[in-house]
């Protein structure tokens, strides 16, 4: 934290965002001039561990990290065209006693020295900090800031005589609020979800008895903490007889929405509205996997679920900015690890698993096709190219790509599922390569395209050789008929020709067999909906996704979730997890129909399919060029139906209501009355 005359320097908090120091150190830049003062100025910075000098033992050893050391900063002020570098800092501690990412912090008001960021403070007792010189690089962190969004008053219980339970609705990220009073000494726990004894205060992955706990000592001052935040719904508060003058402030990444969805069906509408609540509240730097247990950048999350990201939240400069987070991962060899940014972490462990490092590629590609822009592939072509020959050099005897990761987290799994991993890493490197060499052709790249489709078409061959049986009409790769393991070949079009019918009709049939109801994880989740009505399913499609049974949204929504589940159980460990809504870009492209067909949507098509299922619905979405839309509303005397086409952009557009061919159709909103 940064202060100018006891003022914040940003409203940004945790910017710019952590990285692998040992390679490369994120810088931030803010204009400062209003809080600058004549004659004098105090500049004010406090420092904490962050994961740059993580001290409690994790599974994905940050602790340690290559870089680890005492923390430190460089700063730089720029007065009237002059870079000014202040050449002596005087250094002590203060309020802070204890902070952690993941296990919280420690404030006494009583240690911090009074009025040490205002100008005339003696410092002259402080000793002299110590510089050093980093031996890596520097690069502008270009993620979305991290802001206060709101301040949330919980519903208090009393639990005991000086226990309180809040409650602020949903699951956020963010940290808590102290009001000042009376000198009182507080423990304040934040936390996802209850157990039948009280609070789930704890994480397997850290080798510590605290997590998400702030020990407080206020008087005069509010206090927040300045170096953790945490994922949780619940604040447990102990140490006070009256009710806590504490509040719950939710933070993260300050990212617009840039979609907008009105739809009659109150199961699809919940899906979106809970979709962006968990990415946002997973916006810390990185978008992480949950912002409670791990705070951690898997590729695998991001890449299921970037096509909705993309359609629901101006999410551009994160997504770019992890790739090069993910970029900085590769190894000589071109391997990358399956987190970033990593300690080290995650080359073995989870690994190798290209259904989750082909995020580098596909995520750049949907980058570029999405906003038209080709740099986000051209400026990291070497790292992807070199990944590329990394998976090449170890297929395995049978010509497959070999993961172990595949349909994580199905229903009934702690994990990866049981069986042989080969075909989804296999299937998904293939279609990443497929789109690969689609958009390096547009850029020019043809040498490599050629390359990416020949290696796509020689991997089908191999997966459909060693899984598929003809005589069956289906994907073997177990014991028992898997769902996913059928869906990835058939909706990403590697089915060998004549063939696909008797997939889906196998599809069909198990899916129904098991009372409308799925048996998949975040890859198959990804396709499923939009597979079925492509395929002329949409009714059974709306019944999974509505089946009060669950695994299901429905079921999620009738438990009083605000925000997605890790996993189909409702024990689930993480109740902030967006991976497995990754599906809902069904309703953008195939309900609506809303689908890009060149790069930076000069061209499109609107081909409703779920005009016939929705009494009303309305897809709106910010692009390159401007708002493209479509709209309809039965539910009136007479069907109306609406369109808009942004200027220097042009529209394919299949009308619901006609039998005639789909027509062509320039800038303008268009609308029709029947």
């Amino acid at each position: 934290m940064v202060s100018i005359n006891g003022s914040p320097a940003s409203p940004d908090r945790h910017f710019p965002g952590h990285s692998a120091y040992d390679k490369v150190v994120l810088t931030s830049e803010w204009d400062v001039t209003h809080l600058l003062q004549m004659p004098r100025n105090s500049i004010a910075v406090e420092l904490g561990h962050g994961f740059f000098d993580m001290e409690v033992p994790t599974v994905w050893n940050w602790h340690k990290a290559p870089w680890r050391a005492a923390p430190a900063f460089a700063l730089v002020l720029e007065l009237d065209g002059q870079l000014v570098v202040p050449q002596e800092w005087r250094c002590s501690t203060g309020g802070t006693l204890f902070d952690s990412i993941f296990e919280g912090e420690t404030w006494d008001e009583f240690h911090e020295p009074e009025g040490w960021k205002s100008v005339g403070f003696d410092d002259g007792a402080w000793p002299l900090a110590r510089g050093r010189r980093f031996p890596g690089r520097y690069r502008a962190g270009s993620h979305a800031p991290i802001r206060v969004q709101r301040r949330v008053s919980p519903a208090w219980r009393r639990l005991g005589e000086e226990t309180w339970l809040g409650d602020v609705g949903s699951v956020i990220a963010g940290w808590p609020l102290v009001a000042p009073g009376p000198a009182r000494q507080l423990q304040i726990t934040l936390v996802e979800k209850l157990e039948d004894q009280g609070v789930q205060a704890h994480n397997q992955y850290l080798s510590s008895s605290r997590f998400q706990r702030f020990d407080v000592r206020t008087a005069k001052r509010p206090w927040e903490p300045n170096f953790s935040w945490c994922g949780y719904r619940f604040i447990l508060v102990t140490g006070t007889p009256e009710v806590p003058e504490v509040w719950g402030v939710e933070a993260h990444g300050d990212v617009a929405e840039s979609g907008e969805l009105h739809i009659s069906n109150e199961v699809l509408a919940w899906w979106h509205r809970a979709f962006i609540n968990t990415v946002r509240a997973n916006l810390h730097a990185v978008p992480t996997d949950t912002p409670t247990y791990e705070k951690n950048g898997w590729s695998g999350d991001i890449k299921v679920s970037s096509h909705a990201m993309l359609a629901t939240l101006k999410i551009h400069s994160t997504l770019d900015a992890y790739l090069d987070h993910l970029a900085d991962t590769q190894l000589d060899s071109g391997q990358l690890a399956v987190i970033a940014p990593t300690p080290g972490w995650g080359y073995d462990e989870c690994a190798p698993a290209p259904e989750w490092t082909a995020t580098l590629a596909q995520v750049a590609c949907d980058l570029a096709d999405d906003t038209g822009d080709p740099t986000y592939v051209t400026k990291r072509l070497d790292t992807i190219q070199a990944w590329v020959g990394y998976e090449a050099s170890r297929l395995d005897s049978d010509g497959l790509a070999v993961g172990v990761l595949g349909d994580f987290l199905s229903p009934g799994t702690e994990g990866a599922p049981h069986e042989d991993l080969r075909l989804t890493a296999t299937s998904i490197l293939a279609a990443t390569l497929t789109q690969l060499a689609g958009t390096t052709s547009w850029i020019g790249e043809l040498t490599f395209s050629d390359r990416c489709r020949e290696m796509s078409s020689n991997l089908v061959a191999a997966m459909n050789s060693q899984f598929f049986r003809r005589e069956q009409g289906q994907y073997v790769v177990g014991d028992e008929y898997r769902q996913t393991a059928n869906l990835l070949p058939l909706a990403l079009g590697q089915v060998p020709e004549d063939y696909a019918e008797a997939v889906f009709d196998h599809l069909l049939s198990d899916l129904k067999q098991r009372g409308d109801r799925h048996n998949m994880g975040h890859l198959g989740n990804r396709y499923l909906y939009s597979l079925l009505t492509r395929r002329g399913a949409t009714d059974l499609a709306l019944r999974i996704a509505s089946n009060p049974e669950g695994p299901s949204i429905e079921a999620w929504r009738r438990a009083g979730h605000q925000t997605l589940l890790e996993s189909w159980n409702q024990d689930s460990r993480s109740h902030a997890h967006f991976f497995q809504g990754s599906g809902l870009i069904w309703i953008y492209e195939d309900l609506a129909g809303l689908r890009r067909v060149e790069p930076g949507w000069t061209h499109f098509r609107v081909d409703p399919l779920g005009y016939d299922h929705l009494d009303q619905l309305a897809w709106r979405r910010q692009t390159a060029r401007g708002h493209v839309g479509v709209a309809w509303d039965r539910s009136r005397d007479s069907a109306h139906f609406e369109l808009e086409v942004p200027d220097g952009s042009t529209c394919e557009v299949r009308l619901p209501f006609s039998q005639g061919d789909a027509i062509l159709l320039g800038p303008g909103i268009w609308r029709w009355v029947r």
